[in-house]
């Protein structure tokens, strides 16, 4: 299950919330194997962020992502999520970050799985 969570120094409406989820449901399936229909989405406004020493308007978004270590379609994900995060929620764009998490073990309802790598 890929997941993602994006925290952001600016409040988020409903509207927005639904705007992004959906965005990050499309983007996500830039890489094979990965669908909405199996993705968990987070999204936390009005968190602080300090940048270059100063209160400032950023989304940090971490993806984390299970058995994908040829990171096909990252860069277009990269590309397709941070256009929906300057779009809905007016961030510039060189204060989004992306931090990727390639999962190589995982569990879930009581499961453990591990990556054929």
């Amino acid at each position: 299950m890929p997941f993602i969570m994006m925290k952001t120094s600016q409040t988020v409406t409903q509207e927005e919330e639904v705007a992004l989820k959906t965005a990050f449901g499309q983007a996500i399936s830039c890489v094979p194997g990965k669908s909405e229909q199996v993705l968990l989405v987070g999204i936390e406004g009005d968190y602080s962020f300090y940048l270059r020493g100063e209160k400032s308007s950023v989304a940090y978004i971490e993806i984390s992502l299970f058995d994908t270590p040829e990171h096909r379609g990252y860069a277009s994900m990269t590309s397709l999520v941070t256009r929906a995060v300057e779009e809905i929620l007016g961030t510039p764009k060189e204060q989004i970050y992306l931090h990727f998490h390639d999962i190589a073990a995982w569990g879930v309802a009581g499961y453990y799985m591990e990556a054929n790598r």
